[in-house]
């Protein structure tokens, strides 16, 4: 796990949310269950609210790089394979929440994401 995957977790239990590792899945899910590592189709996502079908991935800045220039062979291929999860998760109905490592440092991260996912909640 990475340090801004942890952050993420620490995150989502303050704001309520159960977070396990999709290894440790029990029969029951309750609704406010995330998963860390749930694996869907060929993807791994980093944190999954199963239920509601939402995504919260951590972008880190190296390997997620959203600049197309000045790109180094490893980052051109995670680009374009995040663009084909996007795709996916899309296909499939699931809404995505994108997070870079600066988010979750800030004072401001817990409301980031709370607002977030009860933004996509509700729709």
């Amino acid at each position: 796990m990475t340090i801004p995957e942890e952050h993420a977790w620490n995150i989502l239990e303050e704001i309520g949310f159960l977070v396990k590792y999709y290894k440790n899945r029990t029969i029951i899910d309750s609704a406010n269950t995330i998963y860390f590592q749930y694996p869907l189709e060929e993807y791994i996502l980093d944190f999954a609210l199963i239920n509601a079908k939402i995504s919260i991935e951590i972008q880190g800045e190296y390997w997620h790089a959203k600049r197309t220039n000045s790109l180094n062979i490893p980052q051109l291929k995670r680009a374009m394979n995040d663009s084909l999860k996007r795709i996916k998760l899309q296909t499939l109905g699931w809404q995505l929440i994108e997070c870079v490592p600066d988010q979750l440092n800030r004072e401001s991260s817990k409301k980031f994401l709370e607002k977030s996912i009860l933004t996509l909640l509700i729709v």
